[in-house]
């Protein structure tokens, strides 16, 4: 059995509703579907994770990053060849700016 509260419990279980204010008559009807009064203060604030996050998910919206055939011919000449270098340096700096960005 499921009951459905749209207030603080009264005497004996019953459920009492709270008194319809201006601002909730504004909101809707006050019927048990409604959620609440929406305020013209009420707003939205991203962190600059979430915002870094928001313009990640755009630019992958937009489609794959275009591909660069000439340097990848170069890196898997070298990789085959066994002249490929690893730069860890680099890749740690890459991994600590990247993580910068992010906001961790």
């Amino acid at each position: 059995m499921t009951q459905k509260i749209n207030g603080s419990a009264g005497p004996m279980g019953q459920v009492a509703t709270p008194p319809k204010t201006s601002e909730t008559a504004r909101a809707g009807s006050g019927s048990p579907g409604d959620v609440g009064a929406v305020r013209a203060s009420d707003e939205v604030r991203l962190t600059g994770e979430a915002e870094s996050l928001r313009t990640l998910q755009k630019d992958t919206k937009a489609g794959p990053a275009p591909v660069d055939a000439a340097k990848v011919a170069r890196l898997s000449e070298a990789v085959n060849a066994g002249t490929y270098e690893v730069q860890p340096e680099a890749i740690a700096e890459a991994m600590v700016k990247l993580d910068r960005e992010l906001g961790a």
